[in-house]
């Protein structure tokens, strides 16, 4: 009997537990999204798309990333030459 009744209250604190950090965690972003707004922050992933410019095609490195993972893929004595290097 007293198992069940330790049981029973476990199971009610984790429940409680569970609502009261879901309801207070949804309150702290609603306060930190409102806190950005007020000072002219992006609080969303489209207006911090927005908030920087984008960076020129011919200034931009992930390009050169991006070749270089091809070279990597298509060439594999390529590929064996960096591993020796390291």
């Amino acid at each position: 009997m007293v198992f069940f009744a330790i049981l029973i209250s476990c199971i009610i604190a984790l429940v409680s537990g569970y609502f009261y950090l879901k309801h207070s965690t949804a309150e702290e972003i609603e306060l930190v999204e409102k806190r950005l707004k007020e000072r002219g922050l992006p609080a969303t992933p489209a207006e911090l798309d927005a908030y920087y410019p984008a960076v020129p095609d011919d200034e931009n490195a992930a390009f050169i990333y991006l070749q270089a993972i091809h070279m990597l893929k298509s060439d594999p004595a390529t590929a064996e030459t960096i591993k020796d290097l390291w």
